[in-house]
């Protein structure tokens, strides 16, 4: 019985550690676009065993758009964006009036800047 506990407690650690290896691989960068079109970022995002789910790895204030008229939105570079934009807006502290995905990207998203 022993040994069976063993294997079930090493796979399960095995298991664990793959899964959440997967998990942040997947967490998808951002960034904050203002109101006057500049990019700001990207930022990554790291998952949180806390909250399970994708957040910015660092606290990145929503003031990084500083005169440009604050942010005006955020752009997710993968397609988990609804899953995820919420708790970053809380991390962020954008206001929920502007915390909404950019579409179209604008042009500093999309690298043509």
């Amino acid at each position: 019985m022993k040994k069976i506990s063993m294997l079930i407690l090493t796979m399960g650690l095995l298991f664990g550690f793959f899964e959440a290896t997967c998990v942040y691989a997947f967490c998808p960068d951002y960034k904050i676009v203002c109101q006057d079109q500049t990019c700001r970022g990207p930022y990554s995002m790291c998952w949180s065993w806390k909250d399970f789910i994708c957040v910015p790895c660092h606290d990145n204030n929503a003031s990084v758009c500083n005169n440009n008229g604050g942010p005006k939105c955020v752009w997710l570079s993968n397609a988990i964006e609804d899953i995820v934009l919420a708790y970053l807006c809380r991390y962020v502290h954008i206001p929920d009036s502007y915390c909404v995905v950019c579409k179209p990207p604008p042009a500093c998203v999309k690298g043509e800047q």
